[in-house]
């Protein structure tokens, strides 16, 4: 598991969320909105799926 996963799964334990999904876009640029992961989130926050997001640069 990567460091920046790490961080984010020891702050959602500690924020109380506990049904975690990840989206990756291994190889992509984060200014690609078009990125396969990133658009399956958007996909899943509008189908009601998510309800908080969290992130790490």
């Amino acid at each position: 598991m990567s460091f920046q996963k790490r961080i984010l799964e020891t702050f959602a334990k500690q924020n109380g969320f506990t049904n975690l999904r990840w989206y990756t876009d291994d190889g992509y640029s984060g200014a690609n909105f078009q990125r396969p992961g990133f658009q399956a989130m958007l996909a899943d926050i509008e189908a009601g799926k998510v309800g908080t997001v969290i992130v790490k640069d």
